[in-house]
């Protein structure tokens, strides 16, 4: 079925995720913040309507699929502080489109050893056009950007300062990451 949500007077989420099915819309227009102090995760499948124009996410896992162009233009920080490495953000499936376009940094600081992942597989799209950091805070944290596929791609064009003992880019079976 259509699902429809709407949180008009919501200016913040704290320790919320969420999953968001084809034909579903949910609507937080006030929402400038999602500060976690637990691993939440905010999933999308199909086509969805989402009004979320939170600027600052924490410890948010994000997922697309199926088909799915989410888009979260207001964003422009992202971070990870849970000692536990995860798919940061992924975006699978042929036509999915995971749209950060505003997107300026991304901060590590998990304090644990293991890798986290920024994903695109199956003929996926992961757009960051504007990201230019990645803070790895902790010595132990790493971050790989992976596309894995055939018309599969990470764009994040401007992507000039990080630490690349701990930043790492893998390209599979004609998947493409661009980074300056």
């Amino acid at each position: 079925g259509t699902y429809s949500l709407s949180l008009p007077a919501v200016t913040n989420f704290v320790d919320c995720g969420m999953t968001l099915y084809d034909g579903s819309s949910f609507s937080a227009p006030l929402v400038t913040s999602i500060a976690n102090t637990v691993y939440k995760n905010l999933s999308v499948t199909g086509t969805v309507t989402l009004n979320l124009p939170a600027t600052s996410i924490t410890n948010l896992t994000i997922n697309s699929s199926s088909n799915t162009n989410l888009s979260l233009p207001a964003l422009t920080s992202y971070t990870w502080n849970l000692s536990q490495p995860v798919n940061l953000m992924q975006t699978y499936g042929s036509g999915s489109v995971l749209s950060l376009p505003n997107l300026t940094s991304i901060t590590m600081n998990t304090g644990v050893n293991g890798q986290s992942s920024i994903s695109a597989t199956f003929g996926g799209l992961l757009d960051m056009p504007a990201l230019t950091t990645i803070t790895t805070e902790a010595s132990t944290d790493q971050v790989q950007l992976s596309a894995n596929g055939a018309s599969t791609s990470i764009n994040a064009p401007l992507l000039a300062t990080y630490d690349p003992a701990a930043v790492t880019f893998s390209e599979a079976n004609g998947g493409t990451v661009t980074h300056q």
